[in-house]
């Protein structure tokens, strides 16, 4: 079992805030990373299991865009048992395959780009309509 490098939400310093290139840039390189990183320390028959967070969707697309499968488990199964144990990345890495190969953990279905684009906006028209 090999632990996935961390993987964080949100924009890197400089990186431009209108969704421009800069944007755009950042992402091609962080997704060239992961591919390198996926190809170094993973097969094509290896299955990269993640906890649902903000960019597991992006990482499991990236992921098969070169070549790897992966799947995305339901966070709130994952966290009940994180509170059960000590905490830190090798043991989240364990206890999650661990959980996915008990049978244990809930799938999470992952939307193709666009329908993705289409609840982001969603989102985005909601926070602004509650406040």
């Amino acid at each position: 079992m090999t632990a996935t490098p961390k993987l964080h939400r949100g924009r890197p310093a400089g990186a431009n805030s209108s969704g421009g290139s800069g944007g755009e840039n950042l992402q091609q390189s962080a997704d060239s990373q992961l591919c390198s990183w996926a190809k170094k320390h993973t097969t094509a028959e290896d299955l990269v299991v993640l906890e649902a967070s903000g960019n597991s969707f992006q990482v499991v697309r990236t992921l098969a865009a070169c070549g790897r499968q992966a799947k995305v488990l339901e966070s709130c199964h994952l966290g009940k048992l994180k509170e059960a144990h000590a905490n830190n990345d090798k043991i989240s890495a364990v206890r999650i395959g661990k959980a996915y190969l008990a049978g244990t953990a809930k799938e999470v279905w992952v939307p193709d780009e666009r329908t993705q684009e289409r609840r982001d906006w969603f989102m985005r028209t909601a926070k602004r309509l509650s406040v």
